[in-house]
């Protein structure tokens, strides 16, 4: 390339003039064509108009986006079903560990209670036996 080419090359031009084209099925090779890429599940990121896609494009775009609300969906539902389940057997006044928890105040809090298994403050209580180790290890109230 002589000194005169690389002076022309330069600029914001520089890109467009060094670039070789070439003729394809569908454009000409003289011409810059503002091709893009086809739409398809797999690689649809919402850049293209929703006017600018054709029939099947907009199928794969359909299918995408239902399957994302379908997965937004069934996560919602399992986050509600932990917190349902948390509620119910954790948080709730009739649950198995609010009932335990209660017992065991009031067996704390009993005069005769304190009399037989000493102070309030050395009194433990472990719940039902189980063959988990982190669980036995650790008292409920």
């Amino acid at each position: 390339m002589t000194l005169t080419k690389q002076r022309l090359c330069r600029g914001p031009l520089q890109p467009y003039l060094l670039t070789r084209t070439y003729a394809t099925q569908n454009t000409l090779g003289g011409a810059l064509a503002a091709s893009r890429k086809q739409v398809t599940v797999a690689n649809d990121d919402g850049r293209v108009r929703w006017a600018e896609l054709t029939t099947r494009e907009k199928a794969a775009r359909t299918t995408q986006k239902t399957f994302y609300i379908g997965v937004v969906l069934t996560g919602l539902i399992m986050t509600g079903g932990v917190g349902y389940f948390l509620y119910t057997d954790v948080f709730a006044s009739d649950s198995r560990t609010s009932i335990f928890n209660r017992a065991v105040n009031e067996v704390r809090e009993s005069t005769p209670a304190q009399e037989i298994l000493g102070p309030a403050n050395k009194i433990r209580a472990y719940g039902e036996p189980t063959y988990n180790k982190w669980a036995r290890a650790r008292p409920i109230a």
